[in-house]
């Protein structure tokens, strides 16, 4: 591309400008003592321009300028990736960087993680928290000269492999800071896709992880654009990948359901996604077990702790038969269990003590996903509940408490948790209240005995967890029925057992709202027509 081309200055900037980063960039490729980082330096830039402005890991940057996805599936190349002091190469990434540091193109930022190395997740290595900041003036005028040229999908493309590798791998070993630091550089990368009408495969990958991540969030409606942008170019290809549509249409049934939309729409997912299964299931076994796992998952929170429909109930028999005929994993294992204890919650096919025992001897196991480990912390902690043993279980709810207040994500997890241990809570503590056991008395013929005084921090809890959450996630379409109403009537449960009379006023008003909301948007729900 041509550096003194006057059609590629952005609009608004004056020549000077663009002029004087052009002319920084062309010394950098001139600069003999330098070199060859200096050239590389300049060729970074392209990639960087394409990355979120502020802690562009410098490794990430490295790779992403000098390896490509071919390159790098040949070398066995694992994300996130540092040379160390040993390697033989032309140049480092930090001589790359003091080369852009020369011409001032880059600055040094702040490191992407500051805790002692025995806090380090499996895939935290030496070197991958240093960054490097790019002005965003000289990014937009590095994408204009980059896009006057034909180089831009190859370079998102090249970028968005190592991007999307690096943020895979922080999901893997449960790496919540480095997932929320190598975040914004995905979504940027994705964004100039889409404003640039490119697709690839690697960018569909790209959108794949990106859309994992968004969930990891709650951020369900850019879940879905990122899926929706996968399936489209994946049915698109010349060739079928019916590995990767798998996977994407199972994503985005979870997702689609999820948000509300009607199960006629998101089951047409799922039946595709059981036609590959059974193409698939002899060549890439494994695969499809874990694939039908999470099938079986998304149907069995659709049914919730109820019986599913008959349309349901055959697909689950039919993904079921499939799953018996492909070697199970351990984590196809933990899913079935998941799934069972969650069932057996509601219809009393275990023992509260068999529940419990279940959940702490899956939890022994390190390896355990974090949703896993939190939703199997969710079902130990109900269990206590049922059997009246509080403080136990106040240990596991502070447990989940103290990840929720510390990291903004899993929010529907979130959600379920405060329903289901609400409820439960709720009832007990009402029912050491005169006027509750009166009602209760009326309504069902009996209350509970007067808990113990232990179960009252649960409740303080339950109400502090739900003030964290943002409203979005504690929507009319979160999965969970009223769920803003049953929060602020546990909200007001506690000002009635503290006798304090401001919150309880206060919160009546918001519960009267809230009721408001839900009989308009959700008849046949609230108390115009019951706690249902």
């Amino acid at each position: 591309m041509a550096l003194d081309d006057t059609a590629s200055i952005p609009d608004g900037y004056p020549e000077t400008l663009v002029g004087a980063i052009r002319l920084a960039l062309q010394r950098l490729m001139n600069k003999e003592e330098l070199q060859p980082a200096s050239t590389g330096a300049a060729h970074a830039l392209f990639p960087a321009a394409y990355f979120a402005s502020r802690m562009i890991p410098i490794w990430l940057l490295y790779f992403a300028t000098l390896m490509s996805s071919d390159n790098a599936a040949r070398a066995g190349l694992r994300h996130p990736a540092v040379f160390g002091p040993a390697a033989k190469v032309p140049f480092t990434a930090h001589e790359m960087h003091r080369a852009l540091r020369t011409e001032s193109l880059a600055q040094r930022d702040e490191p992407l993680c500051t805790l002692p190395q025995q806090e380090w997740s499996a895939a935290h290595c030496e070197g991958v928290d240093d960054t490097i900041s790019v002005n965003e003036i000289v990014q937009h005028v590095i994408r204009t000269l980059a896009e006057y040229g034909s180089d831009v999908p190859d370079i998102l493309s090249q970028a968005a492999f190592h991007a999307q590798g690096w943020l895979a791998a922080f999901i893997e070993a449960n790496d919540e800071k480095h997932l929320l630091a190598v975040l914004p550089h995905v979504q940027s990368l994705a964004d100039h896709a889409g404003r640039l009408g490119i697709a690839t495969d690697v960018l569909a990958v790209m959108w794949a992880n990106l859309a994992g991540a968004y969930v990891l969030l709650g951020e369900l409606d850019d879940a879905r654009e990122a899926l929706e942008n996968e399936l489209a170019h994946l049915l698109a290809r010349k060739e079928p990948a019916p590995l990767l549509e798998l996977k994407t249409r199972t994503q985005l049934a979870d997702v689609l359901r999820n948000i509300g939309e009607m199960s006629a729409v998101w089951l047409q997912h799922l039946y595709r996604a059981r036609d590959l299964a059974y193409q698939l299931a002899d060549s890439r076994p494994e695969d499809v077990s874990l694939v039908v796992g999470n099938c079986l998952t998304i149907l069995a929170s659709h049914a919730g702790r109820g019986a599913a429909d008959p349309v349901v109930q055959a697909l689950a028999d039919d993904l079921e038969s499939l799953q018996g005929r492909v070697p199970g994993t351990r984590r196809t294992q933990v899913q079935r269990e998941i799934r069972q204890i969650n069932l057996a919650l509601s219809n009393g096919h275990m023992s509260d003590e068999e529940v419990e025992q279940r959940c702490r001897s899956l939890l022994e196991d390190d390896s355990l996903p974090r949703p896993q480990r939190l939703q199997l912390t969710a079902f130990l902690t109900e269990a206590l509940a049922f059997q009246h043993r509080w403080s136990d279980a106040l240990d596991n709810l502070q447990a989940i408490r103290e990840y929720m207040v510390e990291w903004p994500l899993h929010p529907q997890l979130m959600a379920r948790t405060l329903h289901n241990v609400g409820l439960r809570v709720g009832l007990a503590v009402a029912s050491g209240e005169p006027e509750c056991r009166a009602a209760f008395a009326v309504l069902f013929g009996g209350a509970e005995p007067s808990p113990n005084h232990e179960c009252r921090p649960l409740l303080s809890t339950l109400v502090n967890m739900a003030s964290h959450m943002p409203g979005a996630h504690l929507s009319l379409e979160a999965g969970m029925t009223c769920m803003p109403f049953k929060m602020q009537t546990l909200r007001l449960l506690e000002a009635v057992c503290d006798q304090d009379h401001e919150v309880w006023s206060n919160t009546a008003v918001d519960i009267r709202y809230v009721n408001v909301q839900i009989c308009a948007h959700r008849p046949g729900y609230g108390v115009c027509s019951g706690w249902q």
